[in-house]
Order: structure tokens, then C-alpha cells, then sequence
């Protein structure tokens, strides 16, 4: 079936719609959360662990073999591997280990933040005074089953995932050194420039921490 010109313009349109339909500040939240916990997934791995993967269209020899180029890539580059961390565990662990705030004067914009720093330091980002108070917007925290307020993160993680999903792939498979600059600020605008840094830095080899 091929598509009018009318019907493209208007796929595109509301394509262009729901994504401008986006609060720019929570999804900026949880592209860089998305991000920084597929990191950590990533740092877990052996980075000597491979995976073949097929290159290019197969040919036939002259004596009707198919044969196919292939090579070796680090595992956590393969789409495989990063379609089961996208869609089955990425947002499990944004949803258990992170919450739902509120900034701005009037504690009107929806927030997510990670309550414990990668370094394990409290994130004082997130005005957690305000959520323990319950009025407002923070009235959920004393209305709502904690479970519904993770599922509630849960549903926009995976929904931030479905509408960058092209942009995180290529990003982890090419192994962009900046990819919250890259996806969340030049690819999605979610984020502004100046805090579309990384939430999670891989450890430098060699590194060794200060001891006590």
C-alpha cells in the first residue's frame, strides 16, 4: 500500500505532535535516567565478552553456498542485548530506585531523581521536605499506594524509551562518549545544553578509590 503525500504529512504531524506534547523537564529527567542506568549495566559486563553479528547481505559462492561476513563486537553494543535492557530491565530499576518529585516555586513540575546518588550519597536535588510534608502536589505521597507511584515512573520510563528509541540504540551501539548530549539535548531537545551532562561516568581503569 503506498502512502499520499497527505497521509505522510499527517503522520508526521502527529508524530511531531505527541513528542512536543512532552514536559521537556521530566523527560529530560528520565532520558538521563535511562541513560545513566544503562551505563551501570554496562559496566557490569566484561567488556571481553563478544558476540558475532552478521554484516551485510549474503552471497552465493560459485557453488551455491550462501556466505555472509560477520564479525565480533563487545556484547553490551549488540541491539539484542540492549533490546532486553531497554525493555525488561532498565525501567524496573528506575521505578524501584528512584522517585517522583516536585520543583519549581510553586512545586507544580513533575521531577524524577534517583534518591541515592551512583556514589551513594543522598541526592539532595530532590526537595524531599517537601514531599514529606503532603500538601500540594506531594499530597500523592500520603494519598497514593507507593507501588502506584512506581508504577507511575515505570510508565513514563518506558514511554521516554519508545519516543527515542531509534536515537538510544544508535547511541549504544556506536558507542557515543556523550550520549545525554547526544539523545536527550541535540536528538530529543528534552534537555538544555547545560545539564545534559552524564548522571553516571564509567569507573577509569586502573582507578583506585581513596582509601579511609
Amino acid at each position: 500500500m503506498k502512502l499520499t503525500a497527505t497521509t505522510l504529512t499527517l503522520i508526521t504531524t502527529l508524530t511531531t505532535s505527541i513528542n512536543a506534547a512532552v514536559d521537556p523537564i521530566l523527560y529530560c529527567d528520565l532520558c538521563k535516567a535511562v541513560i545513566a542506568e544503562t551505563r551501570v549495566k554496562i559496566s557490569k559486563v566484561d567488556p571481553n565478552k563478544k558476540t558475532r553479528i552478521v554484516q551485510g547481505q549474503g552471497r552465493l559462492s560459485s557453488k551455491g553456498e550462501l556466505k555472509t561476513k560477520s564479525k565480533l563486537i563487545p556484547v553490551t553494543q549488540s541491539k539484542e542485548w540492549l533490546e532486553e535492557v531497554f525493555e525488561e530491565q532498565v525501567c524496573g530499576v528506575i521505578a524501584e530506585d528512584y522517585v517522583k518529585w516536585f520543583d519549581g516555586e510553586d512545586k507544580k513540575q513533575w521531577r524524577v531523581g534517583r534518591i541515592m546518588t551512583h556514589s551513594g550519597a543522598m541526592n539532595t536535588n530532590i526537595d524531599l521536605g517537601f514531599l514529606q510534608t503532603g500538601m500540594g502536589e506531594a499530597r500523592e505521597v500520603m494519598e497514593k499506594d507507593p507501588n502506584d507511584r512506581s508504577r507511575t515512573i515505570r510508565w513514563y520510563c518506558e514511554n521516554a524509551i519508545e519516543i527515542a528509541e531509534d536515537q538510544l540504540y544508535d547511541a549504544f551501539t556506536k558507542v557515543s562518549k556523550k550520549p545525554s548530549y547526544d539523545v536527550c539535548y541535540k536528538a530529543m531537545s528534552w534537555c538544555g545544553e547545560e545539564n545534559s551532562d552524564e548522571d553516571f561516568e564509567f569507573p577509569v581503569v586502573g582507578e583506585k578509590k581513596d582509601e579511609l
